[in-house]
């Protein structure tokens, strides 16, 4: 008997089969228990998670002559039996990507008044509905909107935008949800533990299921693909990483290891050799930064991942801002290596950048420092009493020691871009002192207003829900009292007097009153780009070519 491959072979065969979708399955299954059936139906959602299969049960379990109690198909009825051989006059199973023209449609309307040779319904199941001209739509309208009372339509799509509003307004419209990892892995583990296959570890499989991007059936194919290359069924961390074009979990751990200790030539000799192993430039990067990722979130508990003793000694020594720091610069750089003609070699120059943080957060230190000693000279002196400002000493005669012999000397005046004492000023401030701070503050925003009284400083600053993750960067002391002296420094108000104040938004709660600043900023740009599409949309030269060539701009991308 011939192969079959994975995905076609564990295609759901009833409602409890499909993973993930209860929310579409249990809707259908109470339809047709209560016999509450729509004429048109439209289910929608990325490709490989069950659209067409859940309307092949749905329109199986319609044609059903014996069907059981929890509303799935018998399998054994004459209309069963047909519709499993694929020769039943009843469900008609149409590509819209290949029968899209008017013809088409006017051909399938006209079959539609014909009754059904058995049962009580005619199926008609359009795949990728999307794909119909707009002409083949509206031939469709009238027949959708009122078919014959024996004919239901299911309908499938994976850009629901591209439909007519008509044609949506039809129908009784189903979003399927990607699958999640967990789900991915579940399904995946027991699809292995029943043919027989072996993982060498648990991890491996989720592997292959970061790699399906939330799709059973993209799943369940990397899965042939990895099986093509393995030995009796046996899984192990080369046979996932050659036959995907994956970059070894070791190899990956390998060379952020030497990129956090500042090695810059073992970083290239890493790179190098993962390029040598056919592993592509983006996989290489998601391999990276997902890492990273992996060890910011379990940075409180990183025995909750399977990581190296040298890693984890290298993370030991280093301050979580710069774990930040190193994952916010290789997230933009990514710009600048796509888009250039040797983006090996300039990813690879961006690794050896992260090798030489140090000796570029070492110049910010510096001016930080010198900025907080001078604060602390001016901590015990009165705005009032104190006296007409001093000449600024030379940086590198202050020291620690003679601030704390020498009389008080008052803090040099504040740069002339920061006099207006407001909310994005300060942010400007935290941005030349320290990037993975104010990188951080992004993902919240100031709660109410700004309490500076006389040498007195209030301010309460919100993260959502959402961004917990900044939330708890920011509530580590030692991020925290930063943070706070920055407040004093900007503001110029004792430190014993200045409160900042963290708090968490609830999601629910917060999308009408507070947004972060990144969210702000998305929101605006999206405001502008739409303009700016309309614009381009209501161009009278547009207007002019489109009339001229009898055609309409279905799209207009507008460049950021």
């Amino acid at each position: 008997m011939a192969y079959q491959v994975l995905s076609r072979k564990w295609r759901p065969k009833k409602f409890q089969d499909v993973v993930g979708q209860e929310h579409v399955t249990r809707s259908l299954q109470n339809a047709i228990l209560k016999e509450r059936l729509g004429h048109a139906y439209i289910l929608t959602g990325t490709r490989g998670i069950g659209k067409t299969s859940i309307a092949r049960i749905f329109g199986k379990s319609l044609r059903c002559s014996n069907r059981l109690e929890d509303g799935n198909a018998c399998n054994e009825c004459d209309s069963c039996l047909e519709f499993d051989n694929g020769n039943s006059l009843n469900v008609v199973e149409i590509d819209g990507a290949s029968n899209n023209s008017v013809d088409d449609v006017r051909e399938l309307i006209n079959k539609v008044h014909t009754l059904p040779s058995s049962g009580q319904y005619k199926i008609y199941i359009i795949d990728e509905v999307h794909m119909l001209t707009t002409s083949a739509f509206n031939a469709l309208l009238k027949t959708l909107e009122e078919p014959p009372e024996h004919v239901i339509f299911i309908l499938a799509t994976t850009e629901p935008h591209k439909l007519l509003n008509t044609v949506l307004s039809r129908c009784q419209r189903f979003d399927l949800r990607n699958a999640t990892i967990e789900s991915l892995v579940d399904h995946l583990r027991n699809v292995s533990k029943a043919e027989g296959i072996t993982f060498e570890s648990d991890e491996l499989i989720k592997v292959i299921c970061e790699q399906g991007k939330g799709s059973f059936r993209d799943t369940l194919s990397l899965m042939d693909q990895v099986l093509s290359f393995s030995s009796n069924n046996v899984i192990d961390n080369e046979t996932v990483s050659i036959s995907l074009g994956l970059a070894k979990t070791s190899a990956v751990d390998n060379l952020i290891l030497s990129m956090l200790c500042g090695e810059a030539k073992e970083t290239s000799n890493h790179l190098r050799s993962i390029f040598s192993e056919n592993v592509s430039l983006e996989n290489c990067y998601i391999a990276i930064t997902d890492r990273l990722f992996n060890i910011i979130e379990n940075i409180d508990d990183l025995s909750s991942i399977t990581i190296s003793s040298s890693l984890v000694e290298a993370l030991g020594q280093m301050d979580f801002s710069e774990i930040f720091w190193v994952y916010e610069t290789l997230v933009k750089d990514y710009e600048w290596i796509k888009n250039t003609v040797n983006a090996d070699k300039v990813f690879e120059v961006c690794l050896r950048k992260i090798t030489s943080r140090r000796d570029i957060l070492a110049a910010k230190s510096i001016e930080i420092g010198a900025v907080e000693v001078k604060k602390k000279a001016n901590v015990e002196t009165s705005p009032i009493e104190s006296a007409p400002a001093a000449p600024e000493p030379e940086p590198e005669v202050v020291s620690e020691s003679v601030v704390e012999e020498e009389a008080p000397a008052p803090a040099a005046p504040m740069p002339e871009k920061y006099t207006t004492k407001d909310w994005h000023s300060f942010l400007s401030f935290i941005e030349d002192h320290s990037k993975a701070v104010r990188a951080n503050l992004e993902h919240g925003n100031l709660i109410g207003e700004i309490e500076n009284r006389t040498n007195s400083l209030q301010m309460k600053v919100g993260f959502k829900e959402k961004a917990s993750l900044f939330f708890d960067y920011f509530s580590d002391k030692e991020i925290f009292d930063k943070l706070q002296n920055y407040a004093s420094i900007f503001f110029e108000t004792d430190l014993a007097n200045t409160s900042v104040k963290l708090e968490l938004v609830p999601d629910e709660t917060s999308s009408d009153k507070f947004e972060s600043i990144v969210d702000k900023e998305i929101r605006e740009e999206e405001i502008e780009l739409k303009k700016k599409e309309d614009d381009m949309r209501n161009n009278p030269l547009l207007k002019q070519a489109q009339d001229m060539f009898n055609t309409k701009v279905d799209k207009i991308k507008v460049n950021k």
